[in-house]
């Protein structure tokens, strides 16, 4: 909507006063204000239209007080509740928009929560009100068109998510034929016969089963799949000017990344291959990616080779790319150079008929240029980062205009407000604006309230992301971890790969916890990292974790006694309400890295304790924390400790010890593969060994040992050696760092 629109219904709402119960909002919705010495009558009006027709309703036929308390009273948690029980299942959504308590009828919160607005919002424009852009109009109208969707008859009945889906990919929107549609959605082997690209790339889109129906507890499509199709459909159908301009950007920010051709075929690089093919008029209905595939490979020099023998747009494709006949990016080179990412970028802006390429270039050099020294000119100037960034003509026009804003009809005064805007206040000036766009535009630049440059909102440190990667990867045995020397790696080497570029790219987008935790491909990464199973913490209790106050005391990572719930919290950044906070500055260690530093302090001092009472539990301690280091038989006899843990376990006798270094090398070896050090089970069953052979040699008759570590070391605790033993030898709490 536009921003005068949203604003008076934001802020109207929020009046102080003006609606307390059902019976005030029953009225306000009805067109009449509770108090019209607070809020008038005509006022009331507009934010009962605005409310209506998010929902498609027609404000100005009158809808009785009555009906509509009947309706925001209702318990949508009841499936008989008058609201669901309604054939028009728009009023049941319109009550999921008010916090009403449907026995007492009071407000339970504030009247609409954040989430609640945008979606209004949202839902507003989808109907075609507040002058957005057509393609913004059926964006929104697909997404919520969508969440009605149950089995294929719903989807082919849409009113409009169906037209979206098959301009999307390409098809016939107008009267499209929906029986036959309905058959592609659910006949595989029916899509397979008919060798179209694509309806198989349509189909492919939604999770609809033979019968019609989704698997239980699946959506109609995944967020990828949503996402893909909305991007489809977006650089079909660019719109405006400054949208053309960021998928542009977008495309130049991350085909950089791209290594194989692999890559850029995947789903995930949909958008990559799209914006390429739309620049180059490579028409996917036409051809098959199999076909584009060999285009990418051919050998220019070869005049029989496909690319050649196309011609026309499939050459101007293939040399616009450097994949070689291998399908592999050369070392030290990019999937495009210069000139042909300056090429490619030209074509599609062109298409679309917006500013030419040198100017889009030249402004894109001057912004990455300037905008980082915001600082030093202020200090220079004695004045404000944000400041500095106001008066420069060029910053101020590229940022606007990528976020969608129009640098000619924007208020420097407004843009200065929304851009130190304090986003951790409850209600903000972004709020008042009403518009993504500020808050995406403010997300962007990292002013601080004071106008200064400050850290950016992200989930997790760059330092914390690095150290879980590296977590993840020790996770894994040894010899099964990535070795880059050698040329071709293993499968399994390749997962651990594929699996921590997914976690980095996936970071990017976070915004809050919700959307980290419903990530299940991301919270598997991070369980793993931290060594458990995928399923072995809910998504309830992984919210608490990552939400912790570690400074409190009774914050649950902190009550918890698995100290890895603690190590795991302070890795992240989300504040209580699970929205990203400021990165910290960060000195020498994030908290991560500090938290890190201190159970390794604790680990080393409980070795040094436990060995004052029982030197068998100091070298179990501290076998058990250096067995994955452990890489052959002379690293352990190069130890004295290490060796004095494998002969006990061994049964090697003391006399032995004078023996050739080799000779005792091929004794470890006959007795013990090194490598089943690195299996926490074969670990943990070899130091009970040990501790069994130790307590027989030193008197102990065989007797269990009464060590608490002990204990733990030989299977006495579930965790095995852990963070958790420490935790229940030392009652050591970590509170604040």
């Amino acid at each position: 909507p536009t921003t005068s629109e949203f604003t008076t219904y934001r802020l109207t709402l929020a009046t102080a006063g003006w609606i307390n119960n059902v019976d005030d909002l029953a009225k306000v919705l009805s067109g009449v204000s509770p108090n019209a010495t607070t809020v008038s009558n005509s006022l009331t009006k507009s934010v009962a239209g605005f409310a209506l027709r998010s929902f498609g309703f027609d404000p100005e036929s009158r809808i009785s007080e009555d009906f509509l308390r009947d309706v925001l009273s209702s318990d949508l948690n009841d499936p008989m509740s008058f609201a669901n029980g309604l054939e028009d299942k728009r009023w049941a959504k319109l009550a999921s928009m008010f916090n009403i308590d449907s026995v007492t009828g009071n407000i339970t919160a504030p009247i609409q929560t954040a989430s609640q607005l945008e979606e209004m919002q949202e839902r507003f424009v989808s109907q075609g009100f507040g002058g957005a852009h057509i393609s913004q109009q059926a964006k929104y109208a697909f997404k919520y068109e969508m969440r009605d969707v149950r089995n294929v008859d719903d989807f082919v009945k849409t009113k409009s998510a169906l037209a979206f889906a098959l301009s999307a990919f390409g098809l016939e929107k107008n009267q499209p034929d929906k029986a036959f549609y309905k058959r592609v959605l659910t006949d595989p082997a029916f899509v397979a016969t008919l060798n179209r690209p694509d309806l198989t790339a349509f189909a492919a889109a939604f999770n609809f089963q033979a019968d019609g129906s989704l698997p239980p507890g699946v959506a109609p499509q995944s967020q990828v799949m949503h996402d893909t199709t909305v991007e489809k459909f977006m650089e079909k159908n660019p719109g405006t000017g400054p949208e053309v301009l960021s998928v542009a950007q977008k495309y130049q920010a991350e085909i950089v990344g791209i290594r194989t051709l692999t890559e850029l075929f995947s789903e995930e690089n949909a958008s990559l291959l799209n914006f390429a093919m739309s620049a180059y008029d490579v028409d996917l209905s036409k051809t098959s990616k199999a076909e584009l595939v060999k285009v990418l490979t051919s050998n220019l020099a070869d005049p029989t080779s496909v690319a050649n023998k196309l011609g026309g747009n499939y050459l101007e494709f293939a040399r616009a790319f450097n994949f070689g006949t291998a399908g592999v990016v050369p070392p030290g080179e990019f999937a495009q150079s210069t000139a042909q990412l300056t090429q490619t970028v030209g074509f599609y802006l062109a298409k679309n008929n917006v500013a030419s390429l040198a100017e889009f270039a030249g402004a894109t050099a001057t912004f990455k240029s300037r905008i980082n020294s915001l600082q030093s000119r202020a200090d220079m100037n004695r004045s404000k980062a944000v400041d500095e960034f106001l008066k420069d003509a060029d910053l101020f026009n590229y940022a606007l205009i990528a976020h969608g804003l129009d640098p000619k009809k924007e208020s420097k005064a407004s843009i200065r407000a929304a851009l130190t805007a304090d986003a951790s206040k409850a209600f903000t000036f972004l709020d008042q604006l009403g518009n993504g766009k500020y808050r995406s535009l403010a997300a962007s630049l990292n002013f601080d309230p004071d106008g200064s440059i400050g850290t950016p909102r992200q989930a997790q440190s760059n330092s914390d992301a690095l150290r879980l990667s590296q977590k993840y990867t020790a996770s894994y045995p040894a010899d099964k971890r990535p070795d880059y020397a050698k040329d071709r790696p293993t499968d399994q080497e390749n997962l651990i790969k594929a699996e921590s570029d997914y976690y980095a790219s996936a970071l990017a987008t976070i915004d809050n916890v919700d959307q980290l935790v419903a990530d299940k491909r991301a919270t598997t990464y991070i369980l793993k990292a931290f060594g458990f199973e995928a399923n072995a913490i809910g998504a309830r209790d992984l919210k608490k974790i990552l939400t912790s106050n570690l400074a409190d005391n009774k914050s649950f990572a902190n009550t918890a006694k698995d100290l890895r719930y603690r190590e795991m919290a302070a890795m992240f950044n989300f504040d209580a309400k699970g929205d990203t906070k400021r990165v910290p500055e960060e000195a020498v260690q994030s908290s991560g890295g500090i938290y890190q530093t201190y159970a390794n302090y604790l680990q080393q001092t409980l070795e040094l304790q436990e060995g004052e009472s029982n030197n068998g539990v100091r070298l179990a301690l501290y076998f058990a924390r250096k067995a994955p280091t452990i890489t052959s038989a002379y690293a352990i006899l190069g130890d004295k400790a290490l060796f004095e843990v494998v002969r006990t376990a061994l049964g090697i006798p003391l006399a032995a010890v004078r023996a050739d270094i080799d000779v005792l090398a091929r004794t470890i070896d006959k007795k013990l593969k090194v490598a089943d050090l690195k299996d926490p089970k074969k670990l943990e069953n070899f130091i009970k060994r040990f501790t069994a052979n130790y307590d027989i040699e030193n008197g102990g008759g065989g007797a269990a040992p009464t060590s608490a570590a002990m204990t733990v070391l030989t299977g006495g605790a579930d965790q095995g050696f852990s963070q958790d033993m420490l935790s229940g030898l030392q009652r050591i709490r970590i509170r604040q760092f």
